[in-house]
């Protein structure tokens, strides 16, 4: 083997200082929780500390949808986590309860612990995507980086105004039916950014704005208005798709998780050149899980070949097999 094509997780980390990475998966039994593991003992070996939560149930010991095993969490000493109040009293190994915060999951009150030594836990985090904001915040007093252990196809998670990077996991299901799922995820990333970086004030209010003629300044807009180029902030729906074609009205929404649209809809906005996004999510790493739970399982090789020519140029590892590969081939292995 060359030495070349050996690679480390954190080679596909960001160069930074301060992170929010979500781990999404396009589907359940992705392999997510088993990456996340993968990468805090990675970074752990190479002296870096995080910390660590989830939106909602994660981490625990049968799945609870599907009703079978799954991996313990196990956290290496020194990570950072916030997780239940419930869970907290049956944590497997020595830690220290930093605080607890005014924000409530499935199972309680959210506390912050730190691992004094190597841990077992349950990761049960907010239910809300505004109530795991909160959490980031506070465990970002801790840890520069910050790593959650996401719902399954909830593409919130990955929006810019909560995370900085995503790495999507994939598997444990039918090639046929992950193909479907990533084609919308990839027809969704291809809509254009528009890519005039003065409007960032204008995210994250409750009002639409209009650019006007030189897309130099903008202002409250009647929505009815035609040919117009509008920035809007709220959730784009069918209906709202159906007045924005009609009126043959370009939109700028703030990323793809604010996108609630069937495919054809998106094709017709593509195709029209009237959908745009603000901000460009960033996917560092797809990792893949060739087992399947509801049939027929596939060879790491043929899988990892397979789902990287769907994202060609996205680097696309099996943690547990330590193959990578890119555009269909072989690109290395990670150690």
């Amino acid at each position: 083997m060359k030495k070349d094509m050996l690679k480390e997780i954190i080679d596909f980390l960001p160069n930074s200082n301060e992170y929010i990475v979500s781990l999404v998966g396009l589907n359940k039994n992705s392999g997510k929780t088993e990456t996340l593991i993968y990468i805090l003992n990675s970074l752990y070996r190479n002296n870096i500390n995080v910390a660590v939560t989830s939106i909602g149930f994660d981490g625990e010991k049968v799945d609870m949808i599907f009703n079978h095993a799954k991996p313990e969490f196990v956290v290496p000493k020194g990570t950072f986590i916030a997780t239940a109040e419930l869970v907290v009293n049956n944590i497997k190994g020595e830690h220290t309860v930093l605080e607890d915060i005014e924000e409530y999951g499935p199972l309680g009150k959210i506390y912050i612990i730190k691992a004094n030594s190597q841990l077992t836990t349950e990761l049960v985090g907010p239910s809300s995507i505004d109530g795991l904001r909160k959490v980031c915040k506070c465990l970002k007093k801790y840890c520069s980086k910050v790593f959650i252990d996401g719902a399954y196809n909830r593409i919130a998670q990955i929006s810019p105004d909560l995370v900085d990077y995503s790495i999507l996991s994939i598997g444990g299901t039918s090639l046929e039916v992950l193909k479907k799922r990533a084609e919308k995820l990839m027809l969704l990333r291809s809509i254009p950014e528009y890519n005039l970086h003065m409007l960032d004030k204008y995210f994250g209010q409750d009002l639409h704005f209009l650019v006007n003629e030189d897309l130099k300044s903008v202002s409250k807009v009647d929505q009815s208005k035609r040919n117009s180029t509008l920035i809007y902030n709220g959730a784009l729906t069918e209906n709202v798709a159906k007045i924005a074609l009609e009126k043959k009205a370009k939109l700028i929404v703030s990323d793809i998780s604010k996108i609630f649209l069937k495919e054809t809809t998106i094709k017709k906005f593509i195709n029209n050149n009237s959908l745009y996004v603000y901000y460009k999510d960033e996917v560092l790493l797809i990792s893949y899980n060739p087992l399947n739970f509801s049939g027929q399982s596939y060879e790491s090789e043929e899988f990892g070949k397979e789902i990287s020519k769907w994202f060609s140029s996205i680097y696309c590892c099996d943690v547990i097999s330590s193959n990578c590969y890119k555009g269909g081939s072989l690109n290395g292995y990670i150690k």
